[in-house]
């Protein structure tokens, strides 16, 4: 089956409609069909994946769109500006590790929140303290998960602002390494499957 080049051209527009991308200096780095499969797709029918990489001066977003049975689904990863447009890890420090972050909400927002590693832990299920009212007015609405996903990452801007791009940021190694140690201890409280490789702490 061929790409089809007007699946990128739908998928930049719905980027375009409810992301702040010039608002923070995003621009688009690289727009192609990625071979690699969204990390939590199973049965993916889509050959290869549409996929947008936008750059700023603090990260690298990439937005793929995959789909599930018949239905497109948007994922969204965060890297550094040092991440490879369409591997998943890469070799940093002498080690293999993550690149590109799609646990978001669960980890690095809940660390902006000033949580602990066992606090978040203890509460996996329970939304970042700055999204609960998006979630409370939004999770019942019918819209299509694309669009959900993008106002969602369009919330997550306008309420952790540059404070979740500096994370990212290389000029900010300190705040990158707090970072790293909190997802350490995190993933040593909860445990991680065996035969994950590399590990799901090692992150660059």
């Amino acid at each position: 089956m061929k790409n089809d080049p007007s699946k990128l051209e739908k998928l930049e527009n719905l980027i375009e409609c409810f992301l702040p991308i010039q608002k923070w200096g995003f621009s688009k780095s690289s727009a192609f069909f990625s071979g690699n499969a969204p990390d939590v797709s199973f049965g993916v029918r889509t050959p290869r994946f549409p996929t947008i990489i936008y750059n700023s001066k603090y990260c690298r977003v990439k937005f793929l769109m995959g789909n599930e049975g018949y239905l497109d689904h948007l994922y969204v990863y965060y890297g550094r500006l040092h991440a490879s447009d369409d591997e998943r890890t890469m070799m940093w420090n002498g080690e293999e590790c993550y690149c590109w972050h799609w646990y978001i909400p669960t980890l690095l927002l809940k660390f902006l929140d000033g949580r602990s590693p066992q606090e978040t832990a203890n509460l996996r299920s329970t939304s970042p303290k700055r999204l609960q009212t998006f979630i409370d007015l939004e999770l019942d609405k019918t819209a299509q998960q694309p669009e959900f996903i993008a106002r969602y990452h369009a919330t997550i801007w306008e309420n952790y602002n540059k404070d979740l791009f500096e994370v990212f940021d290389l000029r900010h190694p300190e705040l990158w390494k707090n970072y790293v140690m909190f997802v350490k201890s995190y993933y040593s409280i909860v445990g991680m499957p065996p035969n994950i490789i590399p590990s799901w702490d090692k992150i660059c």
